[in-house]
This record gives C-alpha cells, sequence and structure tokens, in this order.
C-alpha cells in the first residue's frame, strides 16, 4: 500500500468516526470559546460542575463564553451587564449568593458562581426536560420559557432564539427547543419582552 493510499484510509476513518460521533448527538468541536486563558483557567471547574450536574460535556462552558467572553473585568464583576448581572456566568444578585460578595470577586467566589449556575441549568433542566428549553430558560428565565411554551407568549425575546441558537451551533447535543402548545414544529421567531429572567447578559 502506498503513503498515499495511507492517507486516504485515514482520512476516510477520520470522516466515518466525526459522522458516527455527530450521529449520537456529540460534537467534533473545536472548543475554540476555551482558547483564553482565562477559559483554559476555568475549564476544568466548568467541566467538573458539568459532569457533577449531568449536563452534556462542553455546554456550561459555552455558556460561560456566551455569557461574559472570558473577559477579566465581566469574570472579576467589576462590569456588570445592563441588567445588572455579575461574574462569569452572569448572574443576577437579587437572586444568587455568590454574587452577593464584594467585587473584584475572588476565584473562590467564581467557583461558586459556577456551583450555582450548573444547579440552575440543572434545575430549568428537570423542568423542562430539554437542554435546548433550559438554555433559553437560563437566558429568560424560566417563567418566560414557561409562558411561551404553553402559548402564552407569541414568541421568544430575541436575545433569547439568537441565544439558544448560537450555543445550540457549538453543542448539538442539547438538540432544538420544543415546540410551543399549537404549534406543528419547534421555532424560535419573533420578539417579545422577558419575564422571570435571573440571569442578564
Amino acid at each position: 500500500m502506498t503513503a498515499e493510499q495511507k492517507k486516504l484510509l485515514l482520512l476516510i476513518g477520520l470522516g466515518i468516526i466525526g459522522a458516527l460521533a455527530l450521529s449520537a448527538g456529540g460534537y467534533l468541536g473545536v472548543e475554540y470559546w476555551l482558547d483564553s486563558e482565562n477559559a483554559k483557567k476555568w475549564a476544568p471547574a466548568l467541566a467538573a460542575a458539568e459532569s457533577q450536574y449531568g449536563i452534556p460535556s462542553g455546554l456550561l462552558s459555552r455558556i460561560a463564553y456566551q455569557e461574559s467572553s472570558f473577559q477579566t473585568n465581566v469574570i472579576n464583576g467589576t462590569t456588570p451587564s445592563s441588567a445588572g448581572a455579575l461574574g462569569m456566568m452572569q448572574l443576577e444578585p437579587e437572586f444568587f449568593s455568590s454574587v452577593q460578595v464584594p467585587v473584584p470577586f475572588t476565584d473562590a467566589d467564581t467557583q461558586a458562581q459556577i456551583t450555582q449556575a450548573a444547579q440552575l441549568l440543572s434545575s430549568d433542566y428537570a423542568e423542562f426536560g430539554n437542554w435546548a428549553d433550559a438554555v433559553a430558560a437560563y437566558n429568560a428565565g424560566a417563567g418566560t420559557v414557561s409562558q411561551y411554551l404553553s402559548g402564552q407568549l407569541a414568541s421568544l425575546p430575541t436575545e433569547t432564539q439568537n441565544y439558544v441558537a448560537a450555543i445550540s451551533a457549538d453543542i448539538p447535543a442539547i438538540g432544538t427547543m420544543t415546540a410551543p402548545a399549537g404549534a406543528e414544529s419547534a421555532g424560535t421567531t419573533g420578539t417579545t419582552g422577558t419575564t422571570g429572567s435571573t440571569v442578564g447578559s
């Protein structure tokens, strides 16, 4: 067998492995969101929380990237969001004790925030039984997602639609959102206001 034939067989084999991984709900991805020094620092803690709370691999770290881009000033709490959310996981002080501490946050504070974020995401999954719905609830609040799924809201906020789309594009294992009551297919089109959000962007 020539060197060229060996290369071709290797490429075919890798393609088959990749297709199998994707068809099983996994992702091949290069986790580009973990490229920065801050991301690399916190990746083990995020992965440990995913494992502890039964969260799909890479999902919590991808949410952290969506929320903070792993920027130091956001992680340490010195730059809040427009909604007043703080820290890597953008938790609102009204609801989460881990961001009710003085800024700048310590590493122990950030670890506590990761834990509370994982607990929230896991709780949202327990409520909705769907990871994409849980991701939407992390962004917009469980109340908003419940209203949407029950047909009380015509659509999710545009921010939430974009949030779920961006994360599910990188972590396809979370699937798609549940179709709202009376709808034939899942969709997140249109805009509306938010209610019941416990995290902010």
